[in-house]
């Protein structure tokens, strides 16, 4: 890694800063994402993990593919037992970065996506373009001058798990599908190496939901200094379920160089996962969803797929919960509704 003012780490650091200024920021240094990664998990220490860097070549499906799939699957897999949250971005393509090569435009987009990201354990995090804040208008990210786009797309390897579930979510789909959700993805200009620099994309992504999700983190903590919101993903889904958390994106493409891309539609899709973060109620609900979302159950069969699941209504007063699993067990203060 180049540690002589590179703009991808200078530009994590400095969001993660900007949004929890009074985080403790862990810095892992390697010869390549899985030392780092490694050390993260070995080293028990740090919360929340965010990394922007893939493999070469980035593809799921290429080369080792298989091989490197299954090497971030175990990584990430340590750190969700562990209570440690994992987030990482897209990549910059679009839904390119596994098309077959020599066709203009690409075909064959949907097969697979950047390496690591397929895996069930991690929070993959593509981008968005806001145009306006209240009411919300926001697109899946894409940049024709430059050519770049939010990732996205369909695991090859990873079969789609229990948990991943949410309205509009195509039931045709039998493997892992990413990105979880969209945030804003921009250039911006960061310090480094005595000089200002323009970097974003979608490495933007996961030191912006790290921020986020420590000052997050802090409310939920009720004051325990050992406090970890862990693997997020069932959470996630769930609040999605109850149509809590996330603002729906319905329309754009995350197209790269002006085509390929998958369409943003109303409800779950693949350009936008389960849309953006809803201010008025992402933070405010995500504790409770942490604490009551059974997320053990997973760990000895995280890839058991959706057709071989199950799902419980609960109830507690007049709130209704619906846990999908393998084996659905209704969280704590809820009971199965007769």
């Amino acid at each position: 890694m180049n540690d002589n003012g590179s703009p991808e780490w200078i530009l994590d650091i400095q969001t993660a800063m900007s949004l929890a200024p009074g985080a403790d920021i862990i810095f892992y240094k390697a010869d390549n994402i899985f030392g780092a990664l490694q050390a993260a998990a070995d080293d028990n220490q740090a919360d929340i993990i965010t990394s922007s860097f893939g493999t070469v070549p980035s593809c799921e499906g290429l080369d080792t593919g298989a091989i490197t799939h299954n090497r971030f699957d175990a990584l990430y897999k340590k750190l969700a037992q562990q209570g440690q949250t994992m987030l990482r971005g897209m990549g910059d393509m679009g839904t390119l970065a596994c098309a077959t090569k020599g066709a203009n435009p690409p075909d064959n987009l949907t097969p697979s996506i950047v390496s690591g990201a397929g895996s069930p354990w991690v929070t993959a995090l593509s981008g968005i373009v806001i145009s306006q804040i209240e009411p919300l208008k926001a697109q899946p990210w894409n940049s024709l001058p430059e050519g770049m786009g939010g990732g996205s797309g369909i695991s090859i390897f990873a079969p789609r798990p229990a948990w991943q579930n949410a309205p509009g979510f195509d039931p045709a789909i039998t493997k892992r599908v990413s990105p979880d959700f969209v945030v804003q993805s921009a250039h911006t200009i960061v310090f480094g190496n005595n000089r200002w620099q323009k970097s974003g994309g979608d490495s933007m992504n996961g030191p912006f939901m790290s921020g986020v999700l420590a000052t997050i983190a802090q409310s939920c903590s009720n004051g325990k200094s050992d406090y970890r919101l862990g693997w997020l993903n069932p959470a996630l889904y769930a609040m999605a379920q109850d149509n809590l958390g996330f603002a729906d994106i319905t329309t754009g493409k995350n197209m790269s160089f002006g085509y390929g891309g998958f369409d943003a539609k109303v409800g779950h899709d693949l350009a936008s996962g389960l849309g953006t973060l809803d201010a008025k109620t992402f933070a405010t609900n995500l504790c409770d969803y942490v604490l009551n979302t059974p997320r053990d159950l997973y760990f000895s069969s995280a890839t058991t797929a959706t057709k071989k699941s199950s799902t419980l209504t609960c109830v507690k007063g007049t709130l209704i919960k619906k846990v999908t699993a393998a084996k659905p067990v209704c969280p704590k203060g809820y009971v199965k509704k007769k």
